[in-house]
């Protein structure tokens, strides 16, 4: 399996500063009926998230600093050139009873860096078709190609399981 995890991925105070926003009470969250991108009523699970860029534009005011943050680091420690910015958002997974495991899928159907960088240290992970898991740390980013199939989970040991999913071509 094709894919890099790197701990301690940004400076601390770097971080510390995105994970403190991302949980503040003025950080607006949305609903989602559908973890995996599946039909409407074929997905039992939920979450919640934030989008920073997409379709084409910053989706909020965070995004530039947010993407000077993990620009430099990743060309440096992942060999990750970015061309052009998919999506970035945040994924808030509510904590469950145990562990649930969501449905296979991929971010896009073309290659693309796929980059999830740990908000919080939790049971959580994510897993990809062959079976490698990784498992959620903070400050832990996890590279390989969004057209790869893989899947979320929640957590059980914090109240949610927090994430920055960025994709890059």
């Amino acid at each position: 399996m094709n894919y890099k995890v790197y701990d301690n991925f940004l400076p601390y105070d770097q971080f510390d500063y995105i994970a403190k926003t991302v949980v503040r009470n003025d950080f607006i969250w949305n609903f989602n009926k559908s973890v995996a991108f599946l039909e409407d009523g074929e997905d039992p699970n939920w979450y919640f998230t934030h989008c920073f860029y997409d379709n084409g534009m910053p989706q909020c005011s965070f995004f530039n600093e947010l993407f000077e943050f993990v620009q430099t680091p990743l060309k440096q420690k992942a060999d990750v050139d970015i061309k052009a910015v998919l999506r970035i958002k945040s994924n808030l997974y509510p904590r469950t009873e145990k562990v649930v495991r969501h449905e296979l899928h991929s971010d896009y159907g073309f290659f693309n860096h796929s980059c999830l960088l740990g908000i919080n240290d939790c049971d959580g992970y994510t897993i990809f078709e062959n079976g490698d898991k990784i498992e959620s740390k903070a400050n832990r980013m996890l590279v390989f190609d969004g057209q790869l199939q893989h899947c979320s989970t929640t957590c059980t040991d914090q109240k949610v399981r927090l994430n920055i999913n960025c994709n890059f071509l």
